[in-house]
């Protein structure tokens, strides 16, 4: 099994289902083996620390709003993914602060990757925008690529 973890956060509404989206999209290319490093999350808050444990690498999707393009794809990686602000995320608890938790647990990974994928209004409906899909779609064949060359150190 590769050292890396890959979850998708969200929620069943528009937009926000983005990360689990990119999770689908990944199951669809990947051997069952490699699936077994995916995972999706419905708002995990402090859950989240308990999916991360025992994890060397891991990357977390989110739909995140910084007011940037609808579909931006943002990349924050160690110690930058605390600097993100609360109003990034568009869940209750602060994920940034629930990172700062872990790391002071000693729980978090030697190696962390957000990617947030900006968003606009979430609508209750079970689709996503077009530019959103496009960007969830662009992400997948990166991490796709991620775990490929991880499976081959491994």
């Amino acid at each position: 099994m590769i050292p890396l973890k890959v979850i998708g956060m969200g929620s069943p509404f528009g937009d926000d289902r983005v990360g689990w989206y990119v999770i689908e999209l990944l199951q669809n290319v990947l051997t069952p083996s490699l699936q077994k490093t995916l995972l999706s999350c419905e708002r995990p808050g402090l859950r989240l620390l308990t999916l991360l444990k025992n994890d060397k690498k891991l990357i977390l999707i989110d739909a995140i709003k910084t007011g940037a393009k609808i579909g931006t794809v943002h990349c924050f990686k160690g110690a930058a993914v605390f600097a993100i602000k609360p109003c990034l995320s568009t869940h209750d608890l602060d994920l940034a602060q629930t990172l700062r938790l872990g790391e002071a647990l000693g729980l978090l990974p030697a190696e962390l990757t957000l990617y947030g994928i900006e968003i606009d209004v979430i609508y209750f409906q079970d689709f996503l925008s077009l530019p959103v899909k496009k960007a969830a779609q662009y992400l997948m064949k990166l991490i796709h690529r991620k775990i490929i060359i991880e499976q081959n150190m491994a």
